[in-house]
């Protein structure tokens, strides 16, 4: 469902119903990129619902289909060095070995040039799913690069007209709270810090950042910086034996991985299926991705629901219920069977 997500808050008076928003979403399906247009996002069909969104009981999920294209930097090097070369035999005042070209004249002649390549290129596309969970109204997001996620809004709000999302915000600096949990203070009890990608920063200096792959969180280097009271920015984490992931201090979420019971179900959902044609494969494909879809959610939402305490929302939130997610993931099953 989702190999990173940030999150959105939409104020708790508001009410999302896609159903009303049709032509909307016909407008701005996804299309083919024309002219030099280099990037777009559009609505597409999620898992053959003739939609582009489906509900999972008060909740919906969204899918965006981004389409984008680029020119190599050498080959639009190469094509501005041939066009400098006809310029200069062309205009030997303007282009030539002693005419004074400025940066804002390569500049100028390096966009017409990849504008004239984009519409040569080949079109790459780009799926990304967007959950609006109904009881927090939070919306999640399948990326975190500011400039998709802006995007990403921005097509909320043309489909919806009023959509008054904003960055998911909390009362404590987060990088606190990692610290917190590092000494295993305050640490969610279903929540584990993992064995993996960890960062500090020194708190006098923050260009002074230090970043570990794989690294022991136990190991002698985690405790120096500890003791050198720098500044964690990111920490690898695993939730209740079912998800893996990495969150940073901007509270954007990366590298989530189903795990134990999880992954489990979600691989076996289709097992008993007959899967003799390309039809039955599509079907086949789509339980695999509805289960995904049901129980991830499931896991995130606990997750989330578990840790804004110890982060103290502003958004009010009370938390520290706790479920039994293996048992909620066995009904969600039995539900979709």
């Amino acid at each position: 469902m989702f190999k990173t997500f940030v999150i959105y808050k939409l104020p708790e008076d508001f009410n999302l119903d896609p159903n009303l928003h049709s032509e909307m979403f016909e407008k701005l399906k996804a299309k083919p990129l024309t002219g030099a247009i280099k990037t777009k996002y559009g609505w597409a069909e999620l898992l053959q619902s003739n939609k582009p969104y489906i509900k999972l009981e008060n909740d919906y999920i969204f899918r965006i289909e981004k389409r984008f294209r680029s020119v190599a930097s050498s080959t639009l090097d190469e094509a501005v060095r041939q066009k400098m070369i006809q310029l200069a035999q062309d205009s030997p005042r303007t282009w030539g070995v002693n005419a004074k070209v400025s940066s804002q004249d390569v500049k100028n002649l390096r966009e017409m040039c990849e504008n004239l390549l984009i519409p040569k290129s080949l079109t790459r596309f780009k799926d990304i799913i967007v959950w609006f969970n109904t009881e927090l109204k939070f919306l999640f997001i399948g990326s975190s690069g500011n400039k998709e996620v802006e995007a990403i809004i921005d097509l909320f709000k043309l489909t919806f007209k009023t959509f008054p999302a904003s960055p998911l915000t909390v009362n404590n600096d987060v990088s606190s709270v990692f610290t917190s949990w590092l000494s295993s203070l305050e640490l969610p009890p279903t929540l584990a810090i993992k064995n993996g990608d960890i960062a500090f920063e020194n708190r006098a200096n923050g260009a002074n950042k230090v970043r570990y792959s794989n690294q022991d969180i136990e190991s002698d280097e985690i405790n120096a910086n500890l003791l050198a009271q720098k500044r964690p920015l990111q920490l690898s984490c695993e939730w209740n034996a079912t998800l893996g992931f990495t969150v940073n201090n901007e509270l954007k979420f990366s590298k989530i991985k189903q795990l134990g019971l999880l992954k489990e179900k979600i691989k076996t959902a289709n097992k008993e299926m007959e899967i003799n044609n390309p039809a039955q494969e599509m079907e086949a494909k789509r339980v695999k991705d509805m289960t995904s879809y049901t129980l991830t959610r499931l896991s995130i939402l606990n997750l989330i629901k578990e840790i804004l305490p110890s982060l103290n929302s502003s958004t009010g939130f009370a938390g520290g219920a706790q479920s039994n997610t293996s048992e909620l993931i066995e009904g969600f099953v039995e539900s979709i069977d």
